[in-house]
């Protein structure tokens, strides 16, 4: 009986100690990283919806389409930070996200302009920090995941972007680009290759139907298990 009683008490000191541990181990700086990063996920996620609605109206559907998929691979990305939050007992308050919405023209140069953001300024920052706890790491993981997933986003958007430009600029990344008249996209809109895109389900990065292959090479999600966008 006092073996029991005895065994019964170091397995709960241990589990106790364990949960304790795996909280102390995840500071408040990495929460607060979380939490932002959720926010700006759900923000450019709606935004990406937003800006397919208005893709939509200008009869604009081979980009409606990107945008569309980019809206669920950022959804990917949101439902990951939630996850994250969620295994660590934080609270996800609601988000009103804010959107900026223009024409189709100046909302694809304002979406290469935040891919190209997070990819240069946002994800570098947060995996420069330290991460000494198993749940830190897992973080880090999502991070670095969700940042190689975004630089196929700017990849995408920069390939319908010069179709779209019927000269290319050098500078595009500096975000001085233009584009062509609207009449001038609707005619490009019907002449551009008709694609089908692929979202992975588990770190959001989106293959188009000329590149897709048998498995994700970011988390390898096979071909089956995609999101198929058309």
């Amino acid at each position: 009986m006092k073996k029991t009683i005895f065994y019964s008490i170091a397995i709960l000191t241990i589990v106790w100690q364990f949960i304790g541990c795996s909280r102390e181990q995840v500071n408040q700086q990495t929460l607060e990283n979380l939490k932002k990063s959720l926010v700006r996920e759900i923000s450019t996620r709606e935004t990406y919806k937003a800006y397919t609605n208005q893709a939509e109206k200008e009869h604009l559907h081979q980009v409606a389409r990107l945008f569309k998929a980019l809206s669920i691979g950022e959804n990917v990305h949101a439902s990951n930070y939630i996850n994250l939050l969620k295994s660590l007992d934080q609270d996800i308050t609601s988000i009103d996200p804010f959107i900026v919405l223009d024409s189709t023209r100046f909302n694809l140069q304002n979406s290469i302009k935040e891919e190209l953001f997070e990819i240069d300024s946002v994800y570098p920052v947060l995996l420069m920090g330290k991460f000494p706890s198993q749940t830190e790491k897992k973080i880090s993981d999502v991070y670095r995941h969700t940042w190689e997933a975004e630089k196929s986003h700017k990849s995408l958007l920069l390939m319908i972007y010069d179709f779209f430009v019927s000269e290319a600029p050098k500078n595009i990344e500096k975000s001085e680009a233009t584009l062509p008249s609207q009449n001038y996209l609707q005619k490009l809109d019907s002449d551009f290759l008709e694609k089908v895109y692929y979202v992975c389900p588990v770190d959001g990065k989106i293959f188009d139907s000329q590149n897709v292959p048998e498995s994700c090479n970011i988390c390898k999600t096979p071909k089956s298990k995609l999101i198929k966008v058309e």
